[in-house]
């Protein structure tokens, strides 16, 4: 039966299909890393970085290479946005290797790499403390809600933790995403592998 004619060609013709999904595929990753690319090389505050009236900070949008003056989205200091800029983008393969209930050892471990990169204290009580399903938003907060969501993530600007399977999620670079998976000023999901 295996090699009656019928399945020879069903055979090829699956591979043919499989084929042309696998390169697809690979021309979409590529696509989204030189996005991601160009998204890390623009500034996500202008040069000067200096406030205007009424508060108003100059930001660069996603879509719009000049600088627009806009109310500051999100609570963070000149010191703590210059931390986030540090950290290199970070890119989840696997999003079903996320752990949703961290132990006290690994959050320590975690805690302890962003000290050692240099986060700002203040920014790192707040993002430790939404290291846990607990504190996620919505679009985060069940295995079930985050089955239905894994397409919705790939959407993310992530920062990698140095020397650690985990990425911070910061409100400041992902406001184009729904109030549902986005919390201020940001949080830290770590995985079990998958993080490049």
């Amino acid at each position: 039966m295996q090699n009656h004619n019928c399945i020879q060609l069903l055979r090829s013709t699956l591979m043919a299909h499989i084929y042309s999904l696998e390169s697809k595929l690979e021309a979409c990753e590529s696509e989204i890393d030189r996005l991601k690319e160009a998204r890390n090389h623009t500034p996500i505050m202008s040069s000067e970085g200096q406030a205007g009236p009424s508060g108003a900070v100059q930001y660069a949008t996603p879509g719009n290479s000049t600088n627009t003056s806009v109310a500051k989205p999100h609570n963070l200091s000149d010191e703590e946005i210059r931390w986030c800029q540090s950290l290199d983008e970070g890119r989840v393969r696997r999003w079903g290797g996320m752990i949703s209930t961290p132990d006290n050892v690994l959050q320590g471990h975690i805690r302890r790499s962003l000290q050692d990169s240099g986060c700002p204290q203040r920014l790192l009580n707040e993002l430790m403390s939404c290291a846990h399903e607990r504190k996620w938003p919505d679009g985060l907060s069940s295995l079930e809600m985050r089955q239905v969501n894994r397409v919705c993530y790939e959407q993310y600007v992530t920062r990698r933790v140095p020397g650690r399977q985990a990425v911070v999620v910061l409100y400041l670079e992902n406001q184009h995403m729904d109030a549902n998976f986005v919390r201020n000023p940001g949080m830290v999901l770590i995985f079990a592998h998958g993080i490049d």
